[in-house]
């Protein structure tokens, strides 16, 4: 039998890697505790945290925390696949 083209680009998953804290069933469980565990605080003290200044810093404090752990998957800017930053430009 041939082997179809598509199959040659896939990776294959490596043997013997151990896979990432925040993969394990541990690593969710304790996710989802600290989830739980935010809402619940943010329930009890709602009334201190809407009346505080603290919740107009709110939305760009998660906005640059974001920004922070989403580039950290794929790099930095411009290592990209297919070229860098000034390849994009026009």
């Amino acid at each position: 039998m041939i082997p179809c083209a598509d199959t040659q680009n896939h990776r294959l998953p490596e043997q013997g890697r151990q896979p990432s804290y925040w993969q394990t069933a541990a690593g969710r469980l304790l996710l989802l505790a600290l989830a739980a565990g935010g809402l619940l605080l943010g329930y009890e003290y709602r009334t201190a945290i809407l009346a505080s200044s603290l919740f107009v810093w709110l939305p760009p404090f998660l906005c640059i925390g974001m920004h922070f752990f989403m580039h950290r998957g794929h790099g930095k800017h411009g290592s990209r696949r297919g070229g860098s930053d000034s390849d994009n430009r026009s």
